[in-house]
């Protein structure tokens, strides 16, 4: 079954869904992850990959997280999903600070 990629989940509120992540700060790391890699490629033999803990990630993975629908809303293919799940197992993404502010007296 084909899902059509206007059906896919947005990568900002795919982002939401992962407890304590930074969505913007992510995003913006993955999208210059994936820019770097696509620079490389260009002029590589073997394309430079990525490594993150176990995962070693090529362009063409970083791309399913940033599937366009008709308005260039970057969007997770399915395959994306399961990517973002293995970085968060990797200890990829920054964290909010849960700590409550601290008022100097």
């Amino acid at each position: 079954m084909n899902i059509a990629p206007s059906r896919y989940i947005t990568l900002i509120s795919a982002l939401k869904m992962i407890p304590g992540v930074k969505p913007i700060v992510t995003k913006k790391m993955l999208e210059n992850i994936q820019f770097s890699l696509l620079e490389y490629t260009g002029e590589a033999i073997e394309p430079k990959r990525y490594v993150c803990g176990s995962l070693s990630l090529a362009y063409n993975d970083l791309n399913e997280l940033f599937i366009q629908d008709d308005w260039g809303t970057p969007r997770v293919s399915p395959k994306g999903a399961q990517l973002l799940l293995h970085l968060d197992k990797e200890g990829f993404f920054e964290r909010k600070s849960l700590e409550a502010p601290v008022e100097l007296i």
